[in-house]
């Protein structure tokens, strides 16, 4: 696999690659938060949200659970609206 001018070596993503499945990638306008969504589970079939944050240097924090949004159903596709209110899919349902 080549690695090309917008891979994930460009964008410092190695922390937040370890975990397999990562999807529907969100960065904040500043550039300083980074949501994505990524199937968990025994059986991978419940949806979470992770968050990570970018550092001094360039790099993202190890990715964290967003522990407020995610239950024990399926949330994706995460967005920040004017960079303080979060929205995502529950379901079928926008919150």
């Amino acid at each position: 696999m080549r690695v090309g001018p917008f891979g994930r070596q460009a964008w410092g993503l190695e922390s937040v690659n370890p975990l397999d499945g990562a999807a529907h990638p969100y960065v904040a306008p500043d550039g300083m938060v980074l949501l994505f969504d990524r199937y968990v589970g025994p059986n991978e079939t419940n949806g979470d949200l992770f968050v990570s944050f970018r550092l001094p240097d360039g790099s993202w924090s190890e990715a964290q659970l967003v522990e407020t949004a995610n239950t024990d159903q399926t949330e994706l596709a995460a967005s920040l609206s004017d960079g303080s209110i979060l929205f995502f899919t529950r379901g079928l349902q926008i919150y």
